[in-house]
């Protein structure tokens, strides 16, 4: 990158940047899966090959959530579910997988918590990796 940003350096004007090196796909504008302004200094940071295994470990997390979906909610214990909530918040919050993250709080602050808002969770999160792999392969992986 030849361009020049002067201090004070934010989120936004990184990403301005390298918007201009690395033009927004349709997938970024239409559903905002992908929060570029945080996934884009955590790739720089960890380069692609580990933040693609993350993104695999994220997955294998969220199978592990679905497993344990049925017999937690058949006691009704949902305090079972709050360190996985919370750990996926942070997770996909930190790899910019931002509407993972706001939707993993969302529900933590549910008192009950059905079997379809999780899978529905997790749908979304599976959509959002695919997503984020997406984009390290187009703008980083050479082709």
């Amino acid at each position: 990158m030849n361009d020049f940003v002067a201090k004070p350096v934010t989120r936004a004007k990184i990403l301005s940047v390298l918007r201009t090196f690395f033009p927004t796909t349709p997938l970024d504008q239409n559903n905002d899966l992908l929060n570029l302004g945080q996934l884009s200094p955590v790739l720089s940071d960890l380069g692609a090959d580990l933040f693609l295994e993350l993104l695999g470990q994220l997955s294998i997390d969220g199978m592990a959530l679905k497993q344990c979906v049925d017999h937690e909610l058949e006691e009704q214990n949902h305090a079972l579910f709050e360190p996985k909530l919370h750990a996926l918040k942070g997770a996909s919050g930190t790899m910019g997988l931002s509407r993972v993250a706001h939707q993993a709080q969302e529900l933590r602050d549910l008192s009950t918590i059905s079997s379809d808002r999780i899978l529905g969770l997790l749908t979304l999160l599976d959509d959002s990796i695919e997503a984020a792999q997406k984009f390290v392969k187009e703008t980083v992986l050479p082709a």
